[in-house]
């Protein structure tokens, strides 16, 4: 008889079980507390990637690509501003009228006007000289043609220094192009920026420049055939 009864409550039993607690939900389903199909969900690769190493409050959004958060910065290329053409509101490339304009209205330059105006021997060129204020010592602004193509500003060495100046330089427009122990020097299609010691920064019109040079050289290659001609004729 007991052989009988013990079926019949394991099968009771079974019922019981079955009633109460369903089977687990296929794959898929959602499970309080968030799990899916029974299993917790794993964290993706970007939530749970730790820069430090330590583990410690390192996550990272579940869209941000594994290389954003694995970027060291290298291959990053620090975006520099072009060589500049311009300093205190004057421009290489102005004429005379327009830079001696610039000068009266410009505190840091001592423009004193036409007194500071000078001719050069070559009936195309002209300087202006000029003291400065402040931290400027001094200036010059070469022209050609009625054209700016250089300016010079001599710095006051007692009161700021080559390397800050370098600095500065270097931050705003990147590692110098060319470098020696008399000065640093910025290129661009157009411009050279100069630093030279003892403490002074030059604008240049490279295209102006490079014309009056060759022209200056032509000049002495024509003076050396004259020289070469009236040796040969003795």
């Amino acid at each position: 008889m007991y052989g009988m009864k013990f079926p019949v409550f394991i099968f009771v039993l079974a019922v019981i079980v079955f009633f109460n607690y369903p089977l687990l939900p296929q794959t898929g389903s959602t499970l309080p507390g968030g799990d899916v199909g029974g299993v917790a969900d794993e964290p993706s690769v970007t939530e749970s990637y730790d820069k430090s190493g330590t583990g410690e409050g390192a996550v990272y959004e579940g869209n941000e690509s594994l290389d954003a958060v694995t970027d060291t910065g290298e291959g990053e290329q620090e975006a520099f501003l072009p060589v500049p053409d311009t300093y205190r509101g004057i421009q290489l490339g102005m004429s005379l009228d327009e830079v001696k304009e610039v000068l009266k209205t410009e505190p840091v330059f001592g423009y004193r006007g036409e007194r500071d105006v000078s001719m050069i021997p070559n009936p195309d060129r002209t300087l202006i000289e000029t003291f400065g204020t402040g931290y400027i010592k001094k200036a010059w602004f070469q022209f050609s043609e009625d054209k700016l193509y250089i300016m010079t500003v001599v710095l006051d060495s007692d009161k700021i220094d080559y390397y800050s100046m370098y600095q500065s330089l270097s931050k705003k427009y990147g590692e110098p192009d060319s470098l020696s122990p008399r000065k640093a020097l910025w290129n661009s299609d157009t411009v050279r920026l100069s630093l030279e010691k003892p403490l002074s920064v030059k604008y240049i019109d490279s295209v102006i420049y490079d014309s009056l040079l060759k022209e200056s050289q032509a000049g002495i290659d024509y003076e050396e055939l004259l020289q070469e001609s009236f040796i040969e004729s003795f």
